[in-house]
């Protein structure tokens, strides 16, 4: 999921400020990917607006794409009666191994 906020004149007080920030933590813990621009830059600069919206919009694809992907070599092993490893970097992806709970994860 994407959350578009343009942040306007309201935004200038700090009270406001830190309501943005716990929102914004709060929808991103639970996977919501989060892009912000001004007022100004959408009144005036709207032409890259659309492009950083993009961007965002082509790697959510590109993760959904990864976890399809990883998801078919998991239950394509786990027909053949194998145990698949983590295939994941060390970093995996996002916040950690978030893939692993379906299957034992052999990278600790």
């Amino acid at each position: 999921m994407l959350a578009i906020e343009v942040d306007g004149m309201s935004h200038n007080h700090e009270e406001a400020f830190i309501k943005d920030e716990t929102r914004q933590r709060t929808l991103e813990d639970l996977g919501v990917k989060f892009i912000r621009f001004t007022e100004a830059e959408t009144k005036t600069d709207m032409q890259n607006v659309i492009r950083g919206i993009e961007g965002i919009i082509l790697e959510i694809i590109k993760r959904i794409k990864a976890f399809v992907y990883l998801k078919s070599l998991i239950l394509h092993r786990w027909n053949d009666g194998e145990t698949p490893p983590c295939t994941l970097p060390r970093e995996g992806i996002g916040r950690g191994h978030a893939f692993c709970i379906t299957h034992p994860c052999t990278i600790s």
